[in-house]
């Protein structure tokens, strides 16, 4: 039973409206941690275990607006208790206090160290709970995290409310269907990987080796109930990651069992050797599969791969900026379960800047110290992590940087340019960009997308909640906020995507000259769609492509690149 703040009536613990009155009770999730005191022992030793029922008048704060209903079972260090809040509608004071403060690109600052984000000395003077900051931190821009509602901390424990969505699953419950399809389970394990690298600055990564901590939202993607302290003495490793996969894994296929077997058996686990371990994971064939319905499942093998570039210094002007490179290499093998190409493709486009010859000298270099990086660096046959990719951004930045500082240069003076690079390895692909020059993805059976999100002015002040028209109606708007060489690693955060290819595929990458005034947007399906389909050649299609944005803008240099990718079971 719980009491209703509003009546005082009693009511069904499970109801969320009053009986009586009809007042609305938001059901909520409490994350209490019992701090101890100089002799190591809780300092509230009756809530230092779990009740199986709990007195519904118990409330966690003083002024009695958070209502405990029931403890879940506690998870590593902290204690879950559901509770009532009696004020949904009335904001908590780390509500109002967030509230004062102006929104940042928290995107920008994934992976950063805490001390990076700007918000740190304000967190720090405002007293903020240290237990709430990297949900403070990585929510507004991760959907798995789930949103802080209050937070405070006292002599006796740290508490913070979370909300606690209904419909959400228990992964492993999914998971135990013996006819889930293995590319879900792969996009999910994907997505683990993917927050191990963002959660791994807070020491939350113990969040995703607790299987009663892993959900799935209404869209089937991952989502983590709370997030859970790494222990400081040993912290997670990779390979404990790996066994969380193989417990996940343990209803697929008995391919799918041993390559997570061996993967879990291997010493010194990386996270590049788990995105390896993904992209063998995808390309295995599933030939001790008992039921012959269960192939269509399989991971889409790689069929065919053809690029093509194309560029023009445009109408107005005198020089092209622009440079682009395309490096690839495949093998067409054939077997008993079907024809495939194996391989891996590394595609380039950078836009230069610095006027006179700067603009070009900066593209080209950044593009050769990148091929020089991965000459060395891109081996065995496995993609290349996020960690790995942003080290040879950096790379290719500092030496720019050197020449800028060797050349005394300053200001609008120091030469630099955006970014785009793909790498194909299999049906494995990896989009790194820096800058305002853009990547968009066109499959099949859907419209074209734009993928990358450009770093200038406006479009930093729109993820601010800035309106559009304000944003952009700024004389500043389209300033770029990074870009390759003008200054150091500090000042560049590129971003980084990693994914698997599900079907036929164009991967367009492009310069301003070719994507302003929403050319994409406005003429993108009838330029690419004939590309997708196969009605015309890469070459073809480019090239048409770049003497459309001429006509249609012209104004800039124009260059594309274009990688058509045909996959298939």
């Amino acid at each position: 039973m719980f009491v209703c703040p509003q009546c005082s009536s009693h009511n069904p613990i499970n109801h969320r409206f009053c009986q009586q009155c009809g007042f609305q009770l938001v059901q909520k999730l409490a994350v209490v941690e019992e701090l101890a005191d100089a002799t190591g022992q809780p300092t509230n030793p009756q809530l230092d275990e779990p009740e199986p029922s709990v007195p519904p008048t118990l409330a966690l704060d003083s002024n009695s607006r958070y209502r405990i209903v029931s403890s879940a079972p506690a998870m590593l260090d902290t204690k879950l208790v559901q509770v009532l809040d009696a004020h949904p509608k009335q904001p908590s004071a780390l509500q109002e206090f967030m509230a004062q403060q102006p929104p940042i690109d928290s995107k920008a600052y994934l992976g950063k160290t805490p001390s990076d984000y700007p918000e740190w000395e304000l967190w720090e003077r405002g007293g903020i709970n240290p237990a709430a900051r990297p949900y403070l931190a990585l929510q507004p821009a991760l959907t798995s995290i789930p949103q802080l509602c209050d937070a405070w901390k006292d002599q006796r424990r740290s508490v913070l409310v979370l909300n606690a969505p209904t419909a959400h699953q228990q992964l492993t419950t999914i998971c135990q269907d013996d006819q889930l399809p293995r590319k879900e389970l792969q996009g999910w394990l994907e997505e683990m990987l993917q927050l191990w690298n963002y959660l791994k600055p807070w020491s939350v990564r113990s969040s995703l080796l607790d299987l009663d901590n892993l959900y799935l939202n209404a869209d089937r993607q991952l989502y983590l109930r709370c997030l859970i302290n790494e222990p400081s003495e040993q912290p997670p490793t990779p390979n404990d990651l790996a066994k969380i996969w193989q417990q996940l894994g343990h209803s697929q296929d008995l391919g799918w069992q041993q390559s997570l077997t061996e993967l879990v058996a291997t010493e010194n686990l990386t996270v590049d050797n788990l995105h390896h371990g993904l992209s063998q994971l995808s390309a295995t064939a599933a030939t001790e599969i008992a039921e012959p319905t269960t192939s269509l499942f399989l991971a889409p093998r790689l069929l065919g791969v053809e690029a093509a570039a194309a560029t023009d210094v445009g109408r107005q002007r005198e020089h092209n900026e622009d440079y682009y490179s395309i490096d690839s290499s495949f093998t067409q093998c054939q077997s008993p379960a079907g024809q495939t190409i194996v391989g891996r493709g590394l595609y380039i486009l950078c836009d230069g800047m610095g006027g006179h010859a700067a603009g070009e000298v900066a593209s080209k270099m950044t593009i050769d110290k990148l091929k020089e990086y991965w000459e060395t660096n891109w081996h065995d046959d496995v993609l290349p992590g996020e960690e790995e990719i942003i080290a040879a951004i950096h790379y290719a930045n500092q030496a720019l940087f050197e020449v800028n500082q060797g050349n005394s240069s300053s200001g609008s003076g120091r030469m630099g340019t955006t970014l785009v690079m793909v790498m194909l390895q299999d049906n494995q692909v990896a989009i790194a960009h820096v800058g305002d020059s853009r990547c968009y993805l066109l499959e099949a059976s859907s419209q074209p997308v734009q993928i990358t999100l450009d770093h200038e002015v406006g479009q930093r002040e729109m993820l601010r909640g800035v309106e559009p028209e304000i944003a952009y109606g700024r004389p500043d708007a389209y300033q770029l906020t990074q870009a390759i060489g003008p200054r150091d690693q500090s000042a560049i955060s590129p971003d980084v995507q990693i994914f698997s290819l599900r079907e036929d595929t164009l991967i367009l990458i492009a310069s301003d000259g070719l994507t302003d005034r929403d050319l994409v947007e406005e003429n993108g399906e009838m330029l690419l769609r004939p590309l997708v389909n196969r009605q015309i050649s890469v070459h073809q299609g480019v090239k048409q492509l770049v003497e459309f944005a001429n006509g249609y803008n012209g104004h800039d240099n124009i260059t594309a690149i274009a990688v058509r990718i045909q996959v298939g079971k």
